[in-house]
């Protein structure tokens, strides 16, 4: 009797030992897939807000240089808008980034 009970106890440490391994072993693994897949999803992030943060600034220099012109020239006409070449597929009005400031540069 005393030999099955080394032979089951031998067993269930072996077992427990392997499991227990297993377990230290996937677990800091997991956290490292996990970190990598945040540390990319947050430079998306950063990515998209920087190139809004951007477009804005973009917008308001363009809008305080079409200002500052409309106050040194007040008897000539503010600049018309007009489409881009780009502006296919957009509704009236609307232009993108690039076309802005390719008009902001040369004005």
């Amino acid at each position: 009797m005393g030999e099955i009970v080394t032979a089951v106890v031998a067993v269930v440490g072996t077992l427990l030992g392997a499991g227990l391994t297993s377990f230290r072993q996937f677990r800091p693994a997991d956290r490292t897939e996990r970190n990598g897949r945040d540390g990319y999803t947050w430079s998306q992030w950063v990515e998209a807000y920087s190139g809004f943060a951007a477009a804005m600034a973009e917008l308001s220099r363009a809008r305080s240089n079409r200002w500052h012109r409309r106050l040194d020239h007040p008897d000539r006409d503010p600049e018309p808008a007009r489409p881009s070449s780009s502006s296919a597929g957009r509704p009236p009005g609307r232009r993108s980034s690039a076309s802005c400031s390719s008009r902001a540069a040369t004005g």
